[in-house]
């Protein structure tokens, strides 16, 4: 590249560093001094923001998309069958609402830190071997609770659950957000819009089912079934490649400036789900302490899964969900 062609093509860049052009982060020079932005890996982006890519390239990311799709709406599906079925895991174990919130307070426990571990997992062994791992790994210890039949048992698989179930809850949000870094489309509102309505469908098909007389322990070993099998089709479908480490980088800066814009709303967050997690309900303190909680009250518990949640998404301490 001669002189006067590098300055035509320099000519109306924008400076390189930090912020944001046309809702874009601004691009850092390449080697050769032109500036690198997002279609240098994902193909030419378009005046509307999105990426124009090549048929294999758009193959790919359906499928990206398909398996992020399936991934939420199975883990926002396991989220509402256990808030229904931990009512019958009290009864068969004997567990009163004390021990019970111990229990679920053990969960969350293990559950904080595991995501944390669990974003470094995928960073080192790549998203692939997270879904497999996390979804059929979490199948398993779900089904597994079928045949909890003493408190002790039941802590056990809550500890193994909560470590396995971390993994698949942070390699379903490294998806989707792989899937906006490599299209420029939004596409993680939806996601969790997915996870939303799947939860409140399991838990419904669940109150079904065992009102119905189909038993509680069939329920977890179909939900865990599910998972089984979609960490078996991760393990096959064509996923493309995870987006160039600077381009990741950029996304992060971004969403570090977001956060610093609301640094209230994670602990905020934190505070709020605390109280439904440990805390016997008001019906069952007021009663023997050898009566398992209620079913009506057992969504309570679905705070456990929220606290990670939110975690994991805004926590600047799990960089691997913003950086594959």
């Amino acid at each position: 590249m001669t002189i006067g062609s590098h300055s035509a093509a320099r000519q109306g860049e924008p400076a390189a560093g930090g912020g944001r052009e046309n809702g874009w982060p601004r691009a850092t020079p390449r080697w050769d001094g032109a500036p690198r932005t997002r279609a240098d890996v994902s193909g030419t982006r378009t005046e509307e923001g999105h990426v124009k890519r090549s048929g294999e390239a758009e193959t790919a990311d359906r499928w990206l998309l398909r398996l992020a799709f399936a991934a939420f709406a199975l883990l926002g599906a396991q989220a509402g069958v256990w808030a229904v079925l931990l009512a019958d895991l009290a009864r068969v174990t004997g567990t009163d609402a004390p021990r019970l919130g111990a229990a679920l307070t053990a969960l969350a426990c293990i559950a904080v830190p595991s995501v944390l571990v669990s974003g470094r997992i995928v960073d080192r062994l790549g998203r692939r071997t997270g879904v497999v791992v996390g979804c059929t790994g979490s199948g398993l210890a779900f089904a597994a609770l079928s045949t909890v039949g003493s408190y002790g048992a039941m802590i056990g698989l809550f500890l193994l659950f909560g470590v396995l179930c971390s993994l698949y809850d942070v390699v379903v949000n490294v998806l989707g957000g792989d899937y906006e870094r490599r299209t420029g489309r939004v596409m993680m509102p939806r996601l969790h819009a997915v996870f939303s309505g799947a939860g409140a469908a399991g838990a419904l098909a669940a109150a079904a089912t065992v009102g119905l007389g189909g038993g509680h322990r069939a329920v977890f070993v179909a939900t865990g079934g599910l998972l089984v099998l979609l960490g078996l089709a991760g393990s096959a479908v064509p996923l493309p490649p995870p987006p160039a480490a600077d381009d990741a980088e950029a996304g992060a800066a971004e969403e570090s400036d977001d956060r610093e814009q609301r640094p209230g709303r994670r602990g905020l967050l934190a505070v709020l789900a605390l109280p439904g997690v440990g805390r016997p309900p008001r019906s069952s303190r007021s009663s023997s302490s050898t009566t398992a909680p209620s079913r009506a009250t057992a969504p309570s518990t679905c705070a456990r899964y929220w606290m990670p949640e939110c975690w994991s998404a805004e926590s600047a301490s799990a960089p691997s969900i913003w950086r594959r």
